[in-house]
């Protein structure tokens, strides 16, 4: 995009406070009492309208600066949701199964990186201190070997009166509330 002197110095104003962890209000309030500098912002940032509503002056900096010209869009298609100037969009378009999945990916990510696989045990040395502190704290490799299971059942029985969780009806109904 061409932009035009006077912009590209508020840009460049803007990039410089955020290295140096400056925020950045002068700047905008600056932007907002120069209503030529305004129109240029608006007219470099239609592409916005096609997809959003109501468009904050933010979002539409945050474009400019970053050299996005296109509208960023979740993995289902839509547009995803500008959450502010300092840290852009979100990473998703707010649907709740689009977050949820973000949230699997995400936690796959992380332990793939940690660990090697999708879960922490799939790494030996994981694996190895996880079994150490179950034997170290309670005596047994696994939380359901040995009397653990029935120390488990004894005071499930004496709390809710069942030897299970789902044989609770106080229990059933916590499981249908959202969290």
């Amino acid at each position: 995009m061409d932009l035009s002197k006077k912009l590209e110095d508020y840009i460049t104003g803007i990039r410089k406070n955020i290295k140096a962890g400056i925020p950045c209000n002068g700047i905008f309030v600056s932007i907002r009492h120069d209503q030529w500098i305004i129109k240029e912002i608006i007219q470099n940032t239609q592409f916005l309208s096609q997809s959003y509503d109501i468009i904050e002056m933010s979002q539409r900096i945050w474009h400019i600066s970053n050299n996005e010209y296109s509208i960023l869009k979740c993995t289902c298609g839509l547009p995803k949701i500008f959450f502010r100037f300092s840290s852009g969009y979100h990473s998703t378009c707010g649907n709740t199964e689009c977050k949820k999945n973000n949230k699997i990916k995400n936690f796959n990510k992380t332990n793939n990186d940690r660990y090697g696989g999708h879960y922490f045990q799939k790494d030996s040395e994981s694996r190895k201190k996880y079994d150490e502190t179950m034997l170290r704290k309670y005596g047994v490799k696994h939380n359901f070997s040995g009397n653990m299971r029935s120390l488990s059942e004894k005071t499930m029985s004496e709390k809710y009166g069942v030897k299970y969780p789902l044989q609770s009806p106080e229990i059933k109904e916590k499981e249908k509330r959202p969290a």
